[in-house]
């Protein structure tokens, strides 16, 4: 049965030689049943810090959480019923497979005929049946995350918690294992929540992502959204390459702003009650595949530094006002290529400019 968890106030801080840091921040969130929910961030985010409060191996200085209604916030971590991944795989290297996977039972005290139908089905469901007999040292990198998977898994554990788990792996076997995860995960129905600092995974695999600095988090919301709509520069540069440009309001109206940025005129649409302040300076941000190099004229004339041209896509450099606008191409034409200096124009839609709150 999958767990709803609340998250309310949540802080935690340690006392260094320079005062109290606060690793975890006051953090308020909730995780629904079966959600596959993702905490990214930089390094020191304090995304891992939350993530072992959330399995007991860190005890919160501030606030509560709640596994559906039960408290949990000081339970000791062998009684939260979690199950954990962690980056190093951590199997023991003189079990096999099956041993390392069936270890969890023991300490449960599943009698013998249950623990080893529930192993099978833990190993078939990560596709490592066939290697049950195996020691960890027989395995690549890739089999042994699945193996620790299997781990996790076999137990039922209310929550499933992941480290980081695919931080070892080449980026080949990283970008095969993100599908592979997230099936496992959303078969067993069990609510999720994974750590990373990798963009592309978390939007990759994500039901919902919650972007952290600073121990506090800075925005929730699909991949989709926080892609397409950040709310702030740090959302919108962390997650992708994107334009943050400098922009005035000229007129908006319910829906539509017109924006004067370097080198012309924008559209962006805006929440349908959302108004803007006339002649309020602001940052927008545009993603370089956003932008269409057009031959008339359009919302921007810009300066063509240099292109790179890598097959499907063309990567242009241009200039404008003092300001640099990166613009992807997919499908490249002969418009812009190779052509420096080149006084060209470039268009974008409204739905595709973010208008960005202040940090």
């Amino acid at each position: 049965m999958s767990t709803t968890i609340g998250i309310d106030s949540l802080s935690k801080t340690y006392r260094t030689r320079e005062g109290i840091t606060r690793a975890v921040d006051r953090v308020s969130l909730s995780i629904e049943p079966g959600e596959l929910f993702f905490l990214l961030g930089p390094s020191g985010c304090g995304k891992t810090t939350l993530l072992r409060m959330i399995a007991g191996f860190i005890d919160p200085t501030e606030g509560r959480l709640l596994f559906d209604s039960l408290d949990v916030t000081h339970m000791p971590a062998n009684r939260r019923d979690t199950g954990m991944v962690f980056q190093s795989y951590a199997l023991w290297p003189h079990m096999t497979v099956a041993q390392n996977v069936g270890f969890g039972l023991d300490v449960r005290k599943v009698p013998g005929a249950e623990k080893a139908g529930r192993v099978a089905g833990a190993l078939e469901a990560v596709q490592m049946g066939h290697l049950a007999d195996r020691k960890p040292t027989q395995l690549s990198g890739g089999q042994q995350q699945r193996v620790a998977l299997a781990r996790a898994l076999v137990v039922r554990p209310r929550v499933l918690l992941l480290d980081e788990p695919l931080s070892n792996l080449d980026a080949k076997l990283r970008i095969e294992l993100r599908a592979e995860i997230r099936r496992i995960c959303k078969d067993a129905g069990m609510t999720t929540v994974y750590v990373t600092h990798d963009q592309k995974e978390a939007l990759s695999m994500a039901d919902r992502i919650a972007i952290m600095r600073d121990g506090q988090i800075k925005q929730i919301g699909t991949p989709e959204e926080l892609y397409r709509r950040p709310t702030t520069a740090f959302v919108a540069s962390f997650l992708g390459e994107t334009n943050l440009l400098p922009a005035t309001v000229e007129t908006s109206s319910p829906g539509l702003a017109r924006l004067r940025v370097p080198g012309g005129l924008i559209e962006a649409k805006l929440p349908p009650t959302a108004l803007l302040e006339r002649d309020a300076r602001i940052t927008c941000s545009i993603r370089p595949e956003s932008w269409a190099i057009m031959q008339e004229p359009s919302n921007v004339s810009a300066e063509l530094v240099s292109t790179t041209y890598l097959g499907e896509v063309s990567q242009h450099l241009f200039r404008v006002d003092g300001h640099e606008l990166h613009v992807a191409e997919l499908n490249p034409r002969e418009v812009a290529r190779n052509r420096p200096g080149a006084r060209l124009s470039l268009k974008v839609d409204p739905i595709d400019v973010a208008v960005l709150a202040g940090e």
